[in-house]
């Protein structure tokens, strides 16, 4: 009896403890509006309110591919990744809503790659995953504790979605997308969540770009035909990297034999795309306004995160 008072004391004691960290170390503007789990649950929700330009949202290959801090570094346009491994329809649409809500972006960059996945087979894994979310929201704010920054809002993302990986995998030369008479059919289930993205991002009035980004295994000719008729069809913008020279050399700037960009790849990709959103004209530069200076601090972060590996 005596062990079991001593445990429920420690139990109500961690729990205590383990809850009052979390409201101290989350912003507290956004837990204001969005809860103590939303706040801890989406990365992006650490970030000023209407501070994001732009929100990019996806599965493993934006956190791959994209490196916000590159992008700030030469043009001081503030960009986030919103993504997860293996991402299903639903969540990330949740995570589009919440994104949305919090910052107004002005362009909204969505990882074409999301509507190939049937988010049914996930479900089991999904539940399970959510639910450990709901109960240990602070463990789940971010994956790398390195990559958080202290300030006295709350905890602030290094990376801002980045997944930073030197490692190097080579991949043979493959001619993925070379033309052929082939064709992809997508997923009633998956076409109306790509309705329901174009539509919210137009509440917002935010102009939506659906990328596919670089990969060997991942994306090809059918998938880009696919999405040159439905961007057509449905009246959004939508770019290959895949298409592009983006100076990639499949043997040294993957992680995993060309189904994801490395650190490498990921600045060249990034580089790209910061001159495609400079072209829009509608950004602005932020390195030297005094409301980002957090985000100077960050890049300094970064560069000495990048140089150690």
């Amino acid at each position: 009896m005596k062990n079991l008072f001593k445990s429920i004391i420690f139990i109500s004691l961690f729990i205590f403890l383990y809850y009052g960290f979390s409201y101290i170390l989350l912003p507290k503007d956004n837990m204001k509006d969005f809860g103590l789990f939303k706040t801890a649950q989406y990365e992006i929700l650490g970030e000023k309110k209407d501070s994001i330009d732009v929100v990019i949202l996806g599965d493993s290959l934006v956190y791959s591919s994209i490196i916000p801090m590159e992008i700030y570094n030469e043009y001081g346009f503030t960009t986030f990744d919103c993504a997860e491994p293996a991402f299903i329809l639903p969540d990330a649409y949740a995570y589009y809503k919440v994104a949305l809500e919090s910052q107004h972006p002005k362009v909204a960059i969505l990882g074409g790659n999301l509507f190939f996945r049937n988010s049914r087979k996930r479900k089991s894994y999904v539940k399970f995953e959510r639910t450990i979310k709901k109960i240990m929201p602070l463990l789940n704010y971010h994956n790398n504790w390195k990559n958080i920054l202290f300030d006295n809002i709350g905890l602030l993302s290094i990376q801002k979605g980045y997944r930073l990986n030197k490692t190097i995998k080579p991949s043979k030369s493959k001619m993925y997308m070379e033309k052929n008479e082939k064709t992809y059919n997508m997923i009633p289930e998956n076409l109306e969540y790509l309705e329901k993205f174009i539509e919210l991002t137009r509440e917002y009035n935010t102009k939506l770009i659906v990328v596919g980004f670089p990969s060997q295994n991942a994306w090809n000719y059918q998938k880009d035909k696919l999405f040159q008729d439905l961007s057509k069809k449905l009246d959004f913008e939508y770019i290959n990297l895949n298409k592009f020279d983006l100076g990639i050399n499949w043997k040294v700037d993957t992680k995993d034999n060309g189904e994801h960009l490395n650190f490498y790849g990921a600045r060249k990709a990034s580089s790209f795309l910061g001159s495609y959103l400079n072209n829009l004209g509608i950004l602005e530069d932020h390195r030297n306004d005094k409301e980002y200076k957090l985000w100077n601090v960050a890049y300094e972060r970064y560069l000495e995160q990048t140089q150690k590996n």
